[in-house]
Parts: C-alpha cells; structure tokens; sequence
C-alpha cells in the first residue's frame, strides 16, 4: 500500500511538473510565438542567405516597396526611392534593425497563433503610414548630407515621411560601405535611434516663458548684429535682422535675439518651463492587466490613479513592449494632472 502512495505522489509530482512545463510554454508561445515561426532559421521563410522571403510592403498608396518575385526580394524599380525609403523598409541581411522586414517579419509572414506560419510562401501585405513621394523628395532635399527628415501627423500619430542619411542602394550594396566614411551610420536610422539637440524647436519654449514673464516682451525691441556673446559663448545667427520685435524675432528664427531673451530669463525659469513642456521626464507604470478580446487583438488596460503624476501636464500616451516597440498617441489637449483626476483607458493592438 505505501510503494503505491508513494508511487501516486510521484505521479501527481511528475503531472504538476508537466503541467507547469505546458503553462510555461503556451505563455512564451502567446508572447513570443511570432518571433519563433519569423526566425532566421527557419527555411520556409528565409533563403540559405538569411533573406526574408515572404510578404510584401507598400506605403500608404499602395506602391509596392518591397516584395518577392521569383523566391527572391526586390524592392522598388527607383533608386532614389529604394534609398529614400531604406531605412524604413530594411536591408536584405538585417544589417538596419528597425526596418520592417526585420522588426515586423511575423506580421509579413502572416503568422497567427491559430495556423502558425501555414501559407507562409504567399505571406501577407504590409501597409506602411509612409508616402513614398514624400520620403523621395526629402532625400533629394538633402542633397548627400547627413541627417533625417520626418513629417509625423500629430491628430493621428501617422509618421508620413521617414528619411534617414546617408543611405545606400539596398540591390546594389557598395562594396567599401563599412570602410568608406561617406557611409559611416548608414545603418543607423537617425529618426528613430540617434539624439540630437533640439535647435529652434525649443525658441517655442523660450517664447513662452517670455510672453509669460517679460511684462513689456510684446512692446519691445531687440538687436541683432549676427552674432552675440554670452558669457564665453558667441552665439551666431543666420543673417543680420537690426531691431525687431519678439514676434520678428520668432519669425526669423534669430539666435541672437532668444539668446539675449533666454539670458535674461535665466536659467532656473527656462527649467521651469522646460519641464511644463513635458521635455524632461516622462511617467511610466506597468499596464494594470492584458485580455485578447477576439483573435488577432490584444488590448492592454492602464489606470494612473489620482495619487499619481501630479503636476504633470500630459500630451501624449504610450505603449512600450518589451521588444522595444512604442505604440504612441498625441492627446487632444494638455491634461494638467492633478490629485482630483484618475485616468483609466485601454490600448488595442491588431495582430
């Protein structure tokens, strides 16, 4: 009687363990099961090369940027715009990480956690918020230089144009381009990855923080010789725009004047304003719980409660995955948070 308790015990032990081994699984597969089926090795998808196989990507028209012909990838007959569009669309070997033929191959191969891959040889279309047209253009407006270029919609968190330098001809990939410092961060996508200072954006907050504070900011003058110094710094400008009002000076853009505004301001009431801007910090919490309300969706709740992130004035809300993705939107006005409001909303993200 005692080996058979023993032995059921064993049993029971041994089932609890598999069970707990299943959960384990069939959490990792809901969570990470797209990154399984669109790995490298798997040969249905990618060719001996590692180059992804499956899917096609278009910009919001519909033009085809990339797709597969003949088991083999191509991209778009321009250059320009193959160029134009690089760093959004991605490289054959995945060499550019946040092109989407790296970030989103799950979603090219129309992955889902009912059929799993089944079909991937077809894969599914991709539709991109981009505008070819527009990212052609502002690359040739850049005329070689580095940098980037965006137009983002703020009403609805559509980015039209994503353009990052220097960039390369993903069919014709030069042979020197680790070597050749003309192409040095062409694999960098300057939008999404790389900091930069903020330039005359930031004469928006200095301008405030004037209008707000200088009793006579709107009835004065200030001059601009094309160059000011402050402190050990000489502050250049554009041009030379004489004597102009604060409504001038924001037109021209001019550095000496918002130089000498930002002087005299000082430093601790640009910080104050800084911050009111929402530049400086952001608040962040775990989402408060996740449910699939139909296939293909996961909706993610949020509550930030009425104790939390006061004094801060909120313009936009967002989802960070831990993939590194970020799901954002603008609010439609500034919600200055205080200990009498409590938000809830939710995130719906179609897979």
């Amino acid at each position: 009687m005692r080996k058979i308790e023993k032995r059921a015990v064993i049993c029971m032990a041994l089932a609890i363990l598999l069970a707990a081994g299943m959960s384990v699984f069939l959490i990792r597969y809901f969570a990470e099961g797209g990154k399984w089926a669109s790995s490298a090795f798997n040969r249905h998808l990618y060719d001996s090369n590692g180059v992804l196989i499956s899917g096609t990507v278009l910009d919001r028209d519909g033009d085809v940027l990339s797709s597969v012909e003949n088991g083999h990838r191509t991209y778009y007959e321009n250059e320009t715009v193959r160029k134009a569009t690089l760093h959004a669309v991605g490289d054959l070997y995945g060499k550019i990480g946040t092109g989407v033929l790296n970030a989103f191959a799950d979603k090219l191969t129309g992955f889902d956690l009912v059929n799993g891959a089944f079909g991937a040889e077809r894969g599914s279309n991709l539709y991109l918020t981009l505008d070819a047209r527009y990212n052609y253009e502002a690359y040739r407006a850049l005329g070689g230089h580095a940098g980037t270029v965006a137009v983002y919609n703020y009403k609805t968190g559509e980015i039209l144009c994503m353009v990052s330098a220097p960039s390369y001809d993903p069919l014709n990939v030069p042979k020197d381009l680790e070597e050749n410092d003309r192409y040095k961060g062409a694999y960098l996508n300057r939008f999404l990855s790389s900091a930069f200072v903020p330039g005359s954006v930031f004469k928006t907050v200095t301008l405030t923080a004037a209008l707000e504070n200088l009793p006579d900011a709107e009835t004065r003058t200030w001059n601009c010789t094309g160059s000011v110094q402050i402190g050990d710094e000489t502050i250049t400008c554009s041009g030379v725009h004489g004597e102009q009002t604060l409504k001038e000076a924001f037109a021209h853009s001019c550095n000496a004047a918002f130089a000498q505004i930002a002087e005299e301001l000082g430093v601790d009431t640009l910080q104050k304003y800084t911050e009111k801007a929402g530049l400086t910090s952001a608040y962040s919490k775990a989402v408060a719980g996740c449910t699939y309300p139909a296939t293909g969706e996961a909706r993610f709740s949020f509550t930030i409660g009425a104790g939390e992130a006061n004094g801060k004035s909120i313009r936009e809300f967002g989802l960070l995955c831990s993939d590194g993705t970020l799901f954002a939107r603008k609010t439609r006005g500034v919600i200055e948070k205080a200990d009498d409001i409590e938000i809830t909303g939710t995130w719906t993200i179609k897979f």
